[in-house]
């Protein structure tokens, strides 16, 4: 990830999870993601004013086992979580610095709509319900089991 580390861009990710409201989340996966070339080009174009829209609105999960490469434009796999939808709205997000942000999403019992599932990617969105919009990252993992009685929550960091 050299080439990241020169543009001083970084993205990391947890997926946390329980069984009941009243239990205490746990940590399922936590690690480094790849900023996609397109991620890049979101950034160079906010830099520049060229794109005043934009904006980091959603995170998808899949399937996919194929390891990111900076090419990416999109999950190998993508699983609807909702209908046809795949690219699911953040709930809340904090601005930890000057230099970071992390956003916030969570997957309810009944997400996705497809159950028990092997989920092993996820990424970050410019886009809300079918239209990915523009990825900003990508990252596989070994497989977690989603079934109806598991909550996950998604904490996701880039900063720059």
């Amino acid at each position: 990830m050299k080439l990241q580390e020169e543009f001083g861009l970084h993205g990391h990710f947890k997926i946390l999870g329980r069984y009941s409201p009243n239990e205490p989340w746990k940590i399922l996966v936590e690690q480094d993601n790849l900023i996609v070339d397109t991620g890049r080009g979101f950034l160079r174009d906010k830099l520049s004013g060229s794109d005043t829209t934009n904006y980091l609105k959603s995170f998808a999960i899949g399937v996919g086992t194929t390891s990111p490469v900076v090419g990416n434009t999109g999950l190998e796999s993508a699983v609807a979580y909702s209908g046809t939808d795949v690219y699911k709205a953040f709930e809340e997000f904090t601005e930890d610095d000057f230099r970071s942000v992390t956003y916030v999403g969570y997957l309810s019992s009944p997400e996705p709509v497809t159950q028990p599932v092997d989920i092993t990617e996820i990424g970050l969105f410019t886009g809300l319900g079918v239209s990915p919009g523009i990825m900003i990252c990508r990252a596989t993992f070994d497989a977690i089991t989603k079934t109806s009685s598991l909550e996950l929550r998604i904490e996701y960091l880039v900063s720059i």
